[in-house]
Formats: C-alpha cells, sequence, structure tokens
C-alpha cells in the first residue's frame, strides 16, 4: 500500500545515502555522487506526507521515530553539494544549497501533524482506558519523542547553515578570485561565529573552520 511504499522510500533512501558517505571517505567521490544521487530519487518519489504513516499499529515504542523525508532530503542535498564541489562543479553545488537554504526558511517550514499528537491520540481513538503504569510509560515517550523532534530540527538548523556559508564559501574559494575569496572568507567567519555560540572552541568542525578562513586571507 501506500504507507509501505512510503516507508520504503525513506529506508532505502538512508541505505543510499550511508553507501555514499562510506564511498566518499574511501575517496570513491564518483560513486558517492551516484548513491546521493538515487537516494534523492528516492525521496522524491515518495508521495504524500509521511507523518501520517501509521507507524503505531500496537503499542507506541522508541522504534517509532523515524527521520522526516524533509531531513532526509536536507541531508542528501547537503551531500550532494559537497561532493559537487570536490567534483569542480560549483554550479551544481550552488543549486542544492539554494534549495537547502530555501527550504528551510521559516515560513517554508511545513512539518506535518507532530509524532507527539499521533502517539498521544492513539490510545484515545480506540476507546483504550490508560492504567497508571501505562501513563507513566507513556509519558515518558513522549518526552522522548519531543527531545527527537527537538533534535531534528536543531540539527537541521545547522545543516542549513553549513549549506548556506561554509558550501558557499568553498565555491566562492574554488574559484580562485581575490573577490571570491574575500566572500568565501566572509561565509566562513559566519558560520564560525555560529559555531563558537554552539560549540566547545576546540571542536573539530571550529578548527575546520579556522583552517578554511586562514587559507583565503
Amino acid at each position: 500500500g501506500t504507507e509501505f511504499s512510503t516507508l520504503f522510500g525513506l529506508m532505502k533512501a538512508v541505505v543510499l545515502s550511508n553507501i555514499g558517505t562510506v564511498n566518499y571517505r574511501l575517496k570513491k567521490v564518483r560513486d558517492a555522487m551516484a548513491s546521493f544521487e538515487e537516494a534523492k530519487i528516492a525521496l522524491e518519489d515518495v508521495n504524500g506526507d509521511e507523518r501520517t504513516i501509521d507507524f503505531h499499529h500496537s503499542e507506541p515504542h522508541d522504534d517509532s521515530r523515524f527521520p522526516q523525508r524533509a531531513y532526509l532530503l536536507l541531508v542528501v542535498r547537503l551531500n550532494l553539494s559537497r561532493v559537487s564541489v570536490r567534483l569542480n562543479q560549483p554550479d551544481d553545488a550552488k543549486k542544492y544549497c539554494d534549495l537547502i537554504v530555501e527550504d528551510n526558511k521559516p515560513h517554508r517550514k511545513n512539518r506535518g501533524p507532530s509524532l507527539l499528537r499521533k502517539v498521544t491520540g492513539y490510545h484515545y481513538q480506540r476507546g483504550f482506558h490508560r492504567s497508571n503504569s501505562f501513563s507513566a510509560a507513556s509519558s515518558a515517550l513522549q518526552t522522548s519523542i519531543l527531545a527527537y523532534e527537538h533534535d531534528v530540527d536543531r540539527r537541521s538548523k545547522w545543516l542549513a547553515s553549513v549549506a548556506e556559508h561554509y558550501i558557499s564559501g568553498l565555491i566562492h574559494e574554488s574559484r580562485g578570485e581575490a573577490s571570491d575569496h574575500k566572500e568565501a572568507w566572509g561565509h566562513y567567519s559566519r558560520l564560525l561565529s555560529l559555531a563558537r555560540t554552539k560549540l566547545d572552541h576546540r571542536h573539530p568542525y571550529i578548527v575546520a573552520l579556522l583552517e578554511r578562513r586562514g587559507a583565503v586571507l
């Protein structure tokens, strides 16, 4: 049915994205690009709102949580943009970055029904009387799901910033002109300021940004 094909499409995209990441780390850049492109196609083939899938055929549990299509698409597009820079395809990289930035603007966000609302409504829809022990377990699960959704939102904002500034900086840096180096320095500096408010000053991300900023001075 539709629910199965949607879930299968999301899982297929996760697998292909992981394969692409492994290939990239093995320096098989073109193989990585092919896997990320397949993952993008799998996500684009997902129809409807995946948040309407009834994951809760029985008791809700921790495995009910699954990344949203929008988050998976953000990750795949970011990987495609990075590999495009590596393959000296700056126009393609910019295209993916622009899509990420546009889709992650506040007015474009459309998360659909919260997993939390689905879990809390499940038993009421079936006239189930909650025991005290079930209520305690359900409350813990609700807290866990809220934390999960907050974490996805936090990661999405960070990855969108990486696309807007780090990848954009690499694109400008690859062009080699003095004006492009100035643009790259600005992008790296903006992401560095953000990173310093969220991460330890010795974090590898901050070290990488300092290195890139030094390279374009």
